[in-house]
């Protein structure tokens, strides 16, 4: 399985990787996709996404954002809002960040949709954006960064999968075929559905081209922020 923290994280995050995805592998398919929900602490004076951009931009650096780790996709995430909002909210890593967020030890969180969104339809948290660049199935009611003010804005993490670059092309299609097949089963809907993922289909063609892309959007992300790994 290739995602996005082995194949377009990882290469620029760890100083030591020598793996370089595109001479190692070839790719089969890209099956699903998974946002990050930004939410804010019912304690902050905005409630959507667009207010908390102007309260960054009014109060530099006074606006801090947890998530599970240094050089997660929402780490990452909030990297790349930082550079196209020209804001500066400021990262925490933690075991659990979004109860930092509803015990206002922190102002916003970017953690996925399972673990966020009980939260938000509790009301212990308020949903700003989602960061995919089309809405959830699951959470149709929440915007889209892009659609609140970053336009063609998206970071996803990303699944699908790939074999050994030598693999003949027979073996790649046939691969290809089924793979497609199992994600339209009533299985794998369910699956996506309830962990929170949207199936997102990319051929091999298309899934070659789309990893190379994002490994060099998230390695950007990556030295915009300074983050490092060993």
């Amino acid at each position: 399985m290739a995602a996005t923290p082995n194949v377009a994280i990882n290469p620029t995050l760890y100083a030591s990787s020598s793996l370089e995805p595109d001479k190692a592998f070839r790719a089969v398919g890209m099956v699903a996709s998974a946002a990050n929900v930004i939410v804010a602490g019912n304690h902050m004076p905005f409630s959507d996404f667009p207010g908390m951009l102007s309260y960054a931009r009014a109060n530099p650096r006074k606006l801090t954002f947890a998530t599970y780790a240094v050089g997660s996709t929402g780490h990452l995430a909030g990297a790349m809002l930082n550079a196209r909002a020209g804001v500066d909210l400021l990262h925490v890593a933690a075991g659990d960040p979004l109860s930092l967020a509803v015990g206002e030890h922190v102002q916003l969180a970017f953690v996925t949709p399972t673990a966020t969104l009980p939260l938000v339809r509790s009301g212990k948290l308020k949903a700003l954006a989602v960061t995919s660049a089309k809405r959830l199935g699951i959470a149709p009611d929440i915007p889209t960064v892009s659609e609140s003010g970053l336009r063609h804005f998206s970071a996803v993490a990303w699944y699908g999968y790939v074999v050994p670059r030598r693999t003949p092309d027979e073996i790649v299609r046939v691969l290809e075929a089924h793979l497609q097949s199992t994600i339209r089963s009533a299985k794998f809907e369910t699956f996506a559905r309830t962990s929170g993922n949207e199936i997102t289909w990319l051929g091999s063609d298309e899934f070659s081209s789309y990893m190379e892309s994002e490994r060099i959007k998230w390695g950007e992300a990556v030295r915009r922020s300074g983050a490092r790994a060993e």
